[in-house]
Parts: structure tokens; C-alpha cells; sequence
């Protein structure tokens, strides 16, 4: 079983508590380098960077990841792996 760590910004509204704010990044360094634009366009709101391990079967996103990454990152994910870009955002409700 293999495995990826990706890393999200997350600004905390109000309303629906913590979500996800663009895409995913292959390290912390490179998510934190985006927390100043994020706070910048969600003025007053708190902003993180949050951490997710995905893991792959067979070269296909597990089903625990896959429900993980729907349910606490509102994503939908592609069959295969392909480094982050197989992570496709979905648009929130």
C-alpha cells in the first residue's frame, strides 16, 4: 500500500466551521506560503494549514481516503495516481 501526504488551506467560517481553500499542495511549506493570500480574501476569518495522508490500492485511491477527502475536504478524487494533480477540487454547495 502506498501513500501521499498532502497538505490544504482552510479558512474557519462561521457558519460551516473549518473549509478547504484552493488546491492541494505536496508540502506544508508550499500550503503556508498561501495563508497571507487566504487571510487576505477571507479578512477576519482564521486560516490553517491542514494535513491529509491519502493512500493508494493498486494505484487507485483507497475507499477510506476517498470518503476522508469527500467528507472534511468537500473533494472528489480521480482513479489513478498521479502525484497531487489526481486530486480534482469539486466546487463547494
Amino acid at each position: 500500500m502506498e501513500k501521499q501526504t498532502v497538505f490544504f488551506t482552510m479558512v474557519q467560517h462561521p457558519i460551516k466551521g473549518w473549509m478547504r481553500v484552493g488546491k492541494p499542495y505536496p508540502s506544508r511549506a508550499a500550503a503556508k506560503e498561501w495563508l497571507p493570500v487566504v487571510r487576505g480574501s477571507w479578512r477576519g476569518f482564521r486560516a490553517k494549514v491542514a494535513q491529509c495522508t491519502v493512500r493508494f490500492e493498486g494505484g487507485k485511491v483507497s475507499e477510506k481516503s476517498r470518503q476522508i477527502l469527500d467528507t472534511k475536504f468537500n473533494m472528489d478524487v480521480e482513479i489513478t495516481k498521479s502525484g497531487t494533480d489526481s486530486l480534482a477540487a469539486t466546487p463547494a454547495p
